[in-house]
């Protein structure tokens, strides 16, 4: 009889891929929940999350590599062993430089053995006759499926966010798109604050590099655990994408502004609006979700920008006229297909497809014409997504704009003369695309009232 399952690294980010792959898990949940429950040295939770994100990054290719491994066609890979299969295939494919490929297949067969121990003659057959990967094999002029396929992307979400690339460089972009993501975060305080906290975190040997175009904002390396940096408990800085920051700081408060934070959690928007105001105003952050209104108080409390989370539905919130044509500024992050944030939850690259986008469009469109009714004369509404499907982004802003003609979009680059100008379409919108702009994929549209 075999003994109890060691809950090794391996084995850790094997069960939380089954969630995932499985269960429809959501990625950073599930692996947090897996590192939780086990006590492992930072090295093995490094680990961990590299054999998981990675295999995540690049599952449907790598599925591909074991099928055609197998020595009989059509042969289906066992449940109990495919996570285990997955991770194997990812360092033989991905991590060769760091793991000896027999080490990671003699480590993959103990744990089969373990979990279906009649198998491991079969996975042994697969891994070593794992085939080379396939992107590093594509001819210069191969159709975009192909390289969907190589790169393990869903065809319509590589699709848009390579919309405008030159065919010459879509290896690079796919190259880049499949990296892990940066660690940004926004610094607060005056310029000299920051840079004695550059100083600080420097000293701890982590490299610190601004951001390329977000005011404000760093890419952090080496940090370890984030809450035992420098300036963390005091509030010096919290962790937010550079294009999250962006929907904050293309509102352009000003003190004594009345604004409206819309569909506000986790709050990082919010923390940059409420420090752009007066000591005695105040963000009213509309977040529908109650669950979500303790991490909001906490972020409120430790960065000392005491926003003001209120528990409603936006619709609703909007809907009362007691807010009808009070703001000054109106921020709608709206509820999307939340394909643009792939590089971070990367099962989004082959779970979802444009029919998410599809059933998203009506709930935003709803939700603008809402807050569009918040917005005082001269106001401004800016909306956004974390997805670059057309119907999420430019058909809401023109479907809106022929229903509500007091409204007209205000060139981003008026409020953010520092965007890339790759970044701001013809119209004055905005796309960022993650292989261009360091930043996860969003839209946006600055909308002013007449």
């Amino acid at each position: 009889m075999s003994g109890p399952i060691k809950q090794t690294p391996r084995f850790i980010a094997a069960k939380a891929l089954d969630e995932v792959i499985h269960n429809g898990g959501f990625s950073g949940a599930v692996l947090d929940q897996q590192l939780s429950g086990h006590a492992l040295s930072p090295e093995d939770k490094g680990f961990a999350t590299e054999l998981f994100y990675g295999s995540l990054r690049w599952k449907t290719a790598l599925e591909e590599s074991l099928h055609k491994a197998c020595t009989k066609p059509n042969s289906k890979i066992h449940k109990k062993i495919f996570s285990h299969l997955l991770l194997a295939a990812y360092q033989l494919h991905h991590l060769q430089e760091r793991i000896p490929p027999y080490a990671a297949i003699n480590e993959a067969l103990r744990c089969v053995k373990k979990v279906k121990a009649p198998l491991a003659g079969f996975a042994n057959a697969i891994l070593r006759n794992l085939p080379q990967p396939t992107h590093l094999h594509l001819a210069h002029d191969a159709h975009l499926d192909q390289f969907a396929k190589s790169y393990s992307f869903s065809p319509t979400i590589l699709a848009t966010t390579l919309a405008g690339t030159p065919q010459s460089q879509w290896a690079q972009a796919c190259e880049a798109l499949n990296q892990r993501p940066s660690l940004t975060v926004r610094a607060q305080g005056t310029l000299e604050d920051i840079k004695v906290w550059v100083a600080q975190l420097e000293q701890k040997k982590v490299r610190v590099e601004p951001h390329p175009w977000c005011p404000q904002a760093f890419v952090l390396y080496r940090t370890g655990n984030i809450q035992n940096l420098p300036g963390f408990a005091e509030g010096r800085f919290w962790v937010q994408d550079a294009a999250s920051q962006l929907c904050a700081l293309l509102c352009s408060v000003e003190p004594g502004a009345t604004v409206y934070d819309l569909c506000a959690a986790p709050g990082g928007k919010s923390l940059i609006l409420q420090s752009q105001l007066g000591k005695k105003d105040r963000v009213t952050s509309v977040e529908i979700s109650p669950a979500k209104e303790k991490r909001m108080r906490e972020n409120a409390e430790r960065m000392k920008l005491p926003f003001q989370p209120r528990i409603a539905d936006a619709l609703d919130f909007a809907a009362d006229p007691q807010f009808h044509e009070k703001a000054h500024v109106v921020l709608l992050d709206a509820p999307c297909s939340a394909t643009g944030t792939f590089r971070r939850h990367p099962e989004i690259k082959w779970q979802k497809s444009t029919q998410n986008a599809d059933e998203a469009k009506p709930l935003q469109s709803r939700l603008l014409t809402a807050a569009a009714r918040l917005v005082r004369p001269g106001g401004q509404l800016v909306y956004s997504v974390c997805s670059l499907f057309v119907q999420e982004g430019p058909e809401v802003i023109h479907q809106f704009l022929t229903q509500n003609p007091d409204f007209n979009i205000q060139n981003a680059h008026q409020n953010a003369p520092y965007l890339p100008d790759n970044a701001v379409t013809s119209e004055g919108l905005v796309s960022l695309r993650p292989h261009l702009h360091d930043s996860d994929g969003f839209f946006m549209a600055v909308l002013k009232k007449q």
